[in-house]
């Protein structure tokens, strides 16, 4: 059997086991999952190496005897160069999945955008630059306004259908730099690096109109509706230095949107 067959084979028994004995583990009283998931590691790293463990081997014989001057067999060898194709082209595979594995866990399923997971990871380390260099750091935590009524109304395929426009039109007037999330729900954060308060109020401001200019299509596409968002904005350091603390002061100022009237913007005050 060949390297990359034996590599796939690893991984699809590695597959289907992992999930078999974490129904396994959940069936039998007394087990903890925890237990099971380490058993299912444990075997992923056994069958791997036992994948590579055979060529590697003996390439590893093969460059020690060449070094001891025995040149009987030519460094060139087809099996070999092949073996080595093989293994370079299953590591690169493997480290696609991976990847593509780890940017589906940050990734909002609904919108296509990062999810909260994400937003704490950008968020705590914007909060450490921000320390570092000086430098401020805005926040804007939105929320559309009666949004349970239109899903109440309309549907929640419909509420389903703004959410995702929501996220293109906001998603098409940032910057690259600035980090767009689904905070949860029908909330959304953004996160403004290098933004004092006064260009946070104007990037708010930007987007809170570009949302309530052009009605929302409806699921089916037949209903359109205006739909408007409340903004609460908190910056460093004026409203403190931790993602914590910039967090609840942007929840405060959104709450003090939502009680001043809606689809407005409000800005923190200063801690």
């Amino acid at each position: 059997m060949s390297l990359r067959s034996r590599l796939t084979l690893a991984l699809v028994v590695v597959a289907l086991g992992a999930p078999a004995l974490v129904l396994l583990g959940q069936a039998l009283v007394g087990w903890p999952a925890a237990l099971v998931l380490v058993a299912a590691v444990v075997t992923a790293a056994t069958l791997t190496g036992r994948a590579l463990s055979s060529p590697v081997h003996d390439l590893a014989e093969r460059a020690r005897e060449v070094a001891d001057g025995d040149l009987g067999l030519p460094v060139s060898d087809g099996d070999t160069y092949r073996e080595l194709d093989e293994l370079a082209g299953a590591i690169d595979t493997l480290r696609a999945a991976l990847q593509e594995a780890r940017r589906a866990s940050l990734t909002d399923d609904m919108t296509g955008i990062w999810n909260y997971r994400y937003f704490r990871l950008r968020m705590d380390e914007e909060i450490q630059r921000a320390l570092r260099f000086q430098h401020p750091l805005s926040l804007l935590l939105f929320d559309l306004d009666r949004f349970k009524e239109a899903n109440d109304r309309y549907g929640h395929q419909h509420g389903d259908s703004i959410l995702r426009e929501l996220a293109q039109r906001v998603d098409a007037n940032i910057r690259d730099v600035d980090t767009f999330a689904r905070y949860g729900g029908e909330e959304f954060v953004l996160i403004l690096p290098e933004t004092d308060a006064a260009g946070a109020m104007v990037v708010a401001e930007k987007l809170r109109a570009e949302i309530s200019a052009r009605p929302f299509k409806s699921g089916s596409g037949a209903t359109m509706v205006t739909v408007t968002v409340s903004i609460g904005v908190a910056c460093h350091p004026m409203n403190g230095d931790t993602a914590v603390g910039l967090i609840r002061a942007a929840d405060i100022a959104l709450y003090r949107a939502k009680a001043a009237g809606r689809d407005r913007v409000i800005l923190a005050m200063r801690a």
